[in-house]
């Protein structure tokens, strides 16, 4: 059932270094005001 596999998404595992190639990608990533964010300012 669908409730079944979303309880299991939360037996992720992610090693340091794919936490790392996250957390560049998202501060790569230009983040809007209307999402919670700075401004973009170019």
């Amino acid at each position: 059932s669908p409730l079944r596999e979303n309880a299991g998404a939360v037996e992720v595992n992610l090693t340091t270094e794919k936490i790392a190639d996250i957390n560049e990608k998202l501060g790569q990533m230009e983040i809007f005001s209307m999402f919670g964010g700075s401004p973009v300012k170019k």
